[in-house]
């Protein structure tokens, strides 16, 4: 069967638009009875099978379903990986599943491509249109599944989805991002964030000390400089756990280990890109002691690891990221460190001078001896 001329038959807009290719070879065998209620069993074998679904290019589906049931319960399988492309990204799917007059279920479904597995489940409740589900990947290349799967958005973060998880609610609808609930995992590896590069934003952003003219930026060695002139932040490591609710991901907690900082924080992250993150950089020791050496009042802001932390806030929208660093403890550090130097330079003098006058005093042989 020719699908593309099946649907042409139809009027539905909506089935014009998918624009439908490729062909269906059906072989059913069906008993009809009254009771308990007709039955059928058999094979569908798909051929280069197209679509266009939003903004996703499915192509080249092609694999053997196999069917079963009765009127009122069916069953599909796909034991056999189906073989298809998703705007150009090939991949692999095998699955089983049931329907119902009440429900849809996936009882379970793997997905092979863009580098690793995407596996899980789900169900569908018709009466409501509420839907439960969970899911799991492991080392899925981000820039290839975003390409496959979300080509309208540009992508921010690249790297190895080592593994994520996640177990979510919501309803079909006009806005299903808003009605999402449940909670999120996921590492990333050997990535970027790009378009902004966060230790030259919060380094340029620390203004206001006393012994600075200009930024912490412009004391940074000639040779620390090489990381902070991309424009873009490399991600060894990013882990991060967050609820799902209102439209963002509720982070929890969120590690970012990158070349010359770790960063700890928590906050939201909107599905629109928006930002609001609370956190704390912490920029490595020798990067830090580089820092001292070209401007020794550094020294004075430095944890007792040798290391400068600084609290901040991360605001905006992807692409247009705000760093606004908190300098209140970094003054406060200043002034103790400026305090205490001067009280070591007064007690020097002040012990310079007893030295000096137990001297004269001495005389004699004392004196010639030096004490």
């Amino acid at each position: 069967i020719n699908i593309s001329s099946v649907a042409g038959l139809l009027t539905d807009p909506a089935v014009s638009q998918l624009d439908l290719k490729g062909t269906v070879q059906p072989q059913l065998a069906v008993q009809l009875a009254a009771k308990p209620s007709a039955s059928f069993k058999g094979t569908l074998r798909l051929k280069q099978i197209a679509a266009l679904i939003n903004t996703i290019q499915l192509s080249g589906l092609a694999g053997e379903i196999a069917l079963e049931g009765t009127d009122s319960n069916q069953q599909v399988r796909a034991s056999s990986p189906l073989s298809f492309s998703l705007n150009d990204v090939p991949a692999t799917l095998v699955l089983q599943a049931s329907n119902s007059p009440s429900r849809a279920d996936v009882e379970s479904f793997e997905l092979k491509g863009f580098g690793g597995n995407l596996s899980g489940g789900g169900r569908l409740h018709y009466s409501s249109q509420g839907f439960a589900a969970k899911l799991a990947a492991v080392e899925l290349k981000i820039a290839d599944a975003l390409r496959a799967l979300a080509p309208q958005l540009p992508i921010r973060v690249t790297g190895l989805l080592t593994s994520a998880k996640a177990d979510i609610t919501g309803t079909l609808g006009s806005d299903v991002a808003a009605s999402l609930r449940g909670k999120t995992s996921l590492a990333v590896v050997n990535g970027e964030i790009k378009e902004v590069n966060l230790a030259a934003e919060v380094l340029r952003e620390v203004t206001e000390l006393p012994f600075l003219r200009g930024s912490l930026l412009d004391s940074v060695p000639e040779e620390e400089r090489k990381e902070l002139q991309s424009a873009d932040t490399k991600i060894k490591e990013l882990k991060l756990v967050a609820n799902i609710a209102n439209s963002s991901l509720q982070i929890v907690t969120m590690k970012l280990i990158s070349s010359i900082f770790a960063m700890q924080g928590k906050g939201l992250i909107g599905f629109d890109g928006s930002l609001n993150l609370s956190a704390k950089i912490v920029f490595s020791k020798a990067f830090s002691t580089a820092l001292a050496t070209k401007t020794r009042e550094v020294q004075k802001i430095l944890n007792r690891d040798g290391q400068l932390v600084i609290p901040l806030k991360i605001k905006g929208s992807a692409g247009k990221v705000r760093v606004l660093p908190d300098t209140t403890q970094l003054l406060k550090m200043a002034a103790k460190g400026a305090l205490k130097e001067k009280a070591g330079n007064l007690l020097g003098e002040v012990l310079g001078e007893q030295k000096n006058k137990a001297g004269k005093k001495a005389g004699g042989l004392g004196g010639l001896l030096g004490f």
